[in-house]
């Protein structure tokens, strides 16, 4: 009995426990249910029902499809391969968005890559060449080739220079002309020092006054702040080929000061050279250093000679400083190319001058073939016809500065090179055949038989005069004749006695200074030689 009932209780149990799963069941299916209606359409569209259900199955088909390939691929423009233990590493994963910016900086750097290599190869590659040459040419390790054509570049850089410097100071000199003197307007390349200012590198001048301006720099008047000593300072316009153009005078400053009182102490006293610290940066300007003297001659000769020029006794005096000069530099072989009155000065005692104004000087072997150096009025004839040129130019100008400190004008005055040289013919006489012909620049000037060609600026015809040596195998206008006419109307503060005793001497020795053949002319120890510089007893 007992056990009918345990039995009973256990089928109940059962019947119980499955009626409990069925209604769990039928809860389950009436979510799917209730799920399944919501997510139909409105009406219950079996037809779009279908659609969905089929488009819903494609796309789990692609994406399946899709899916291995995707996971498949190696982004191989990140992967870097310098070393086994960098390809042993991980693949990083790269974000769709930055593929492109990887792609372009992993083709930078295979580009820096195979130039590096490039490069290196190149490297080894000459150095392997270069190490044959050596130990094929025993110990010669340096090619004299490259060396020689490296100083062949430079040459032909300063000639550039030279040539620059040359046309420069040509342009200034005829803006001159045209303006009477006046000079340019002011400019931002000029360094204009105001009263008061203190300059160089511990400030220890100051500045007074304004001196003049050049084709190159502006000048002023300085003080020593301790010394209470007079300066010119000169302050180079901010220009590059300015800049260059001073700092080779600079150069030539330097040589002249080490090699000038060597060679000869005598002449090297009547040589401007820089005062320390020589030079210094002010404000982008480079700025040279020197004593302040007085006045340069042209400036002398219009405050004392009042356009009569200086007496002959203080000519001689000046003179012969300058021959010593000119000594001194022909012994070191210097050209100074731009001698004229304005490059003298004349020191604060006026008893001594200083030739000045390096920035046309050049060493004899390095002179450039130019028929524009030095200035116009002060220019050599071997200059004009281009047959070359040496320290003998120097003395062709200081001839014409010498007759111009006597008499207070101008010797030579043409426009152009051409007219330069008829008047040239008619002080100095006839040219020779070979001095006519042989210059680079002979054929503007003459024809293969030696005759003048004139070449007149005001023609309409172009057509040119011709006129044969013969016209002017003695000169039409000697410098005897020109000075005896200007004498009669003596300078002030002459001795009569004295002009008319050095008047013969000084046209005699002009003369000879002024000879068209560089080899006849006078040279600066024949002219300290000359009776114009001895003292009568």
């Amino acid at each position: 009995m007992a056990a009918d009932s345990e039995e009973h209780r256990d089928k109940e149990e059962k019947k119980k426990e499955k009626k409990k799963n069925k209604e769990k069941e039928k809860s389950k299916d009436g979510k799917k249910e209730k799920k399944r209606k919501n997510a139909e359409p409105e009406g219950g569209d079996t037809a779009g029902k279908k659609k969905k259900e089929e488009e819903s199955e494609l796309m789990d088909v692609k994406v399946k499809a899709v899916t291995p390939a995707f996971m498949a691929f190696k982004p191989v423009q990140v992967i870097r391969k310098s070393g086994a233990s960098e390809a042993s590493q991980p693949e990083a994963k790269v974000k769709p968005k930055d593929t492109e910016k990887e792609k372009e900086k992993e083709k930078d750097k295979k580009e820096k890559k195979a130039k590096d290599a490039k490069d290196d190869g190149k490297a080894s590659t000459d150095s392997a060449k270069a190490g044959g040459e050596a130990s094929a040419s025993g110990r010669k390790r340096l090619d004299i080739g490259n060396v020689d054509e490296f100083r062949k570049q430079l040459a032909a850089q300063r000639d550039q220079l030279r040539l620059w410097i040359i046309k420069a100071k040509q342009d200034w000199e005829e803006k001159h002309e045209q303006k009477g003197h006046r000079g340019e307007t002011n400019d931002q390349e000029y360094y204009i020092a105001s009263t008061g200012e203190t300059l160089g590198p511990g400030r220890e001048y100051c500045a007074e006054a304004s001196i003049g301006r050049g084709v190159f720099s502006s000048v002023f008047r300085c003080k020593h702040v301790s010394s209470k000593t007079d300066y010119a300072l000169k302050f180079v316009r901010s220009n590059k080929m300015m800049r260059k153009a001073a700092e080779k005078e600079v150069e030539t400053y330097r040589r002249l000061a080490k090699l000038a009182a060597k060679e000869d102490a005598e002449g090297a006293q009547y040589i401007m050279l820089l005062s320390p610290p020589e030079t210094f940066e002010h404000q982008g300007h480079l700025c040279l250093v020197f004593d302040l003297l007085k006045c340069d001659l042209r400036t002398a000769l219009s405050k004392y000679g009042q356009g009569k020029g200086l007496p002959l006794q203080t000519v001689a005096q000046y003179a012969r400083q300058i021959f010593l000069a000119l000594r001194c530099l022909r012994k070191i072989k210097l050209i100074h190319g731009d001698l004229k009155p304005d490059n003298v000065l004349m020191t604060l005692s006026k008893t001594e001058i200083k030739l000045c104004d390096f920035g046309s000087a050049m060493d004899v072997g390095e002179a450039v073939k130019t028929a524009y150096l030095q200035p116009r009025f002060y220019r050599a004839p071997e200059v004009i016809l281009g047959t070359g040129y040496d320290t003998q130019i120097d003395l062709w100008s200081l001839g014409v500065t010498l007759f111009e400190l006597a008499s207070g004008k101008i010797l030579f005055t043409g426009k152009t090179n051409n007219s330069m040289i008829r008047q040239m013919l008619e002080v100095s006489g006839a040219f020779s055949k070979k001095m006519a012909t042989s210059g680079e620049f002979s054929a503007k000037h003459f024809n293969s038989e030696g005759e003048f060609l004139l070449k007149d600026p005001d023609s309409i015809t172009g057509i040119r005069d011709v006129f044969p040596m013969k016209k002017y195998e003695k000169p039409r206008q000697p410098v005897s004749g020109m000075l005896e006419q200007i004498f009669k109307n003596p300078p002030p503060n002459s001795d009569p006695k004295t002009q008319e005793r050095l008047m013969p001497r000084l046209a005699d020795l002009v003369s000879k200074l002024l000879r068209v053949e560089p080899a006849d002319r006078f040279t600066p120890e024949l002219a300290l030689a000359h009776p114009f510089f001895q003292k009568d007893k």
